[in-house]
């Protein structure tokens, strides 16, 4: 009818069920820009309504469609020569897999939205201005198939979904605004590549990397912080992270029922690639509350602190479960500045530790190393007034390369020669470059101590080797006497031998503390000085020529009975010698 419009229908009657189709109102599973034009026109569509949420679109080659409406679709095609922009701040928000081998242009501020609670991909070659990426949660996969970006004006906001990045693929942040990683969401690095921006990152979520190459941040301080019930993970690959690491997570990541904090079992993980410039920090950082499972690969710290008070390893004891079973700490690289110097402070033992060329470890609290020190040429370890415990796993010679405060070389070694060695065996050493606090010597004497301890060795014999620098000689007297301080006493030790910057002990069964120092030169004198009768007084001093003495004590032959103090008087009537011995 000329005119006029008119409706057909039809019904159709199924199982007693009844289904009216009427023209204009089907269902459409594809829709195809027929030609270029704005989302939100029929005739973009072909005259039909826009695309909804349960509707796949294509974009085929030489049409341009303008996304000028909130617009929806179930799996999205850019075809060879196909064109989606936008027109202004909106959003496009797909619910199944996007696919872009043709143009997209997100504009400033045009929205992509990943959408829905099915797993899907990302296909092709798209760099996005604004991407969201609500996926429900960790069970459900949105797959990086190619090689995304999103701009450096833009941003990611993750919401939920686990964003995993295979073999050839990739994906880069290459914004500047700090991510936020819920519980929902997260990252898994299966081969292919992750790269970050200049910011950080807060993780409550999942970081996995099980081969393939994850590259977080581009500048000092840019971080990845795990925490709440958030997990790092690294099986294999390479991860380099241009700040720190931190957690302070622990618990179990659901619904993967993954442990939370930082798990490294393999690959190399190098931290601090720019810098880090937080004090009191680490490189790699591990609160009381935080969880640490080391046990396979290598952990780089490429540059120290830069910080007002240095921290590069810090891991504190607490409720977080802490262990380094297995990996390697490694302290500097080819890219480390010569002479760097790594501070370390660790409540648990480390495994094994490595180092660049020319850098040095300086502790801030005692040091327990459950398997090997191999440290690289000229690189030495401060003790700076904390010990370091080695494992023995054999009658051997074990070296500790250390160095004072002002770098000189002050090495140590210890050979066990005998005993019975256990999985618990270890040794112990600690040196202070200051005057043994009970030396009384003002002159004479070794400004250093040393401390040496066994533990786990049934009936253990042991050598010695100790260096020490110029600098700590205090006098000018070369006869000094290696001496050991116990139960309040000095003893000189038998099988030394002393000799320029070397002290050399052998045959030692028990615990020391030694170090050098010249005998005291002590003398009495008596006032008066002369002849004096039978039963008159006379009043004896001991004097200590270059030292200080705590505590006198007298003795006569014959005996007698003296006060203890630095002078006495007496009253001889036959001849009599007397002595004292000062501490």
């Amino acid at each position: 009818m000329k005119g006029n419009t008119s409706t057909a229908s039809h019904q159709l009657k199924l199982l007693e069920e009844e289904i009216n189709l009427k023209s204009g109102q089907g269902f459409l599973v594809n829709f195809t820009a027929i030609q270029s034009g704005l989302w939100s026109e029929k005739a973009t569509w072909g005259g039909a309504d826009p695309p909804s949420t349960g509707d796949d679109v294509t974009i085929p080659a030489g049409v341009t469609v303008t996304v000028d409406i909130p617009a929806f679709c179930k799996n999205i095609e850019i075809q060879n020569g196909g064109t989606i922009n936008y027109a202004g701040t909106q959003s496009l928000q797909v619910h199944g897999s996007w696919t872009n081998n043709g143009n997209f242009d997100g504009g400033t501020s045009g929205t992509v939205e990943l959408a829905g609670n099915e797993d899907a991909s990302v296909n092709g070659t798209t760099t996005f201005e604004e991407l969201v990426v609500s996926k429900g949660n960790l069970a459900t996969t949105l797959t990086i198939n190619g090689n995304t970006t999103v701009s450096g004006g833009g941003s990611l906001t993750l919401n939920g979904g686990l964003i995993k990045i295979p073999g050839s693929a990739s994906l880069s942040c290459e914004y500047s605004r700090e991510l936020k990683i819920p519980a929902t969401s997260g990252f898994e690095v299966t081969g292919g590549s992750l790269s970050t921006g200049n910011f950080s990152i807060t993780n409550n979520g999942l970081i996995r990397v099980t081969s393939g190459t994850a590259n977080f941040g581009t500048n000092s301080g840019n971080s990845v912080h795990t925490q709440v019930d958030g997990a790092f993970i690294v099986k294999n690959g390479t991860v380099n992270i241009a700040g720190r690491l931190e957690n302070t997570a622990r618990g179990t990541l659901e619904p993967l029922g993954l442990s939370s904090g930082i798990t490294v079992s393999g690959g190399e993980v190098t931290l601090s690639t720019v810098g880090n410039g937080l004090s009191n920090t680490g490189s790699l950082n591990v609160t009381s509350n935080g969880a640490l499972n080391f046990s396979g690969g290598t952990i780089v710290f490429q540059n120290p602190s830069t910080a007002g008070t240095t921290l590069d390893l810090g891991l504190l004891d607490g409720y977080g479960t802490k262990n380094t079973d297995g990996g390697i700490f490694q302290f500097g690289n080819n890219s480390t500045p010569d002479q760097s110097e790594f501070i370390i402070s660790s409540a648990i033992p480390l495994n094994n530790i490595t180092s660049a060329p020319d850098v040095n470890l300086k502790l801030k609290s005692d040091l327990e190393i459950s398997d090997r020190l191999d440290l690289a040429n000229n690189s030495n370890i401060i003790l700076d007034g904390n010990s370091i415990r080695l494992k023995v796993d054999s009658k051997a010679t074990y070296n500790l390369p250390l160095s004072d405060t002002d770098g000189h070389s002050i090495p140590v070694s210890v050979e066990i020669a005998n005993g019975t060695i256990s999985p618990e065996s270890y040794i112990e050493l600690k040196t202070i470059g200051n005057k043994h606090p009970e030396n009384l010597n003002e002159t004479n004497y070794l400004e250093r101590y040393w401390s040496v301890s066994t533990g786990g060795i049934n009936n253990p014999e042991y050598n010695i080797t100790a260096k020490y620098a110029n600098t700590d000689i205090i006098g000018d007297n070369p006869e000094l006497i290696v001496t050991n301080f116990l139960d309040g006493t000095w003893t000189p030790l038998k099988n030394t031998n002393l000799g320029p910057n070397t002290i050399l002990i052998n045959g030692v069964n028990g615990d020391l503390e030694f170090t050098a120092l010249a005998e005291a030169t002590v003398t009495i004198t008596a006032s008066p000085s002369a002849t004096i009768c039978s039963g008159s007084p006379v009043t004896l001093t001991a004097v200590v020529m270059d030292g200080t003495a705590q505590s006198y004590t007298w003795s006569s032959n014959p005996s007698g009975i003296y006060n203890k103090t630095q002078a006495i008087t007496v009253s001889p009537t036959q001849n009599t010698t007397y002595s004292v011995t000062i501490v």
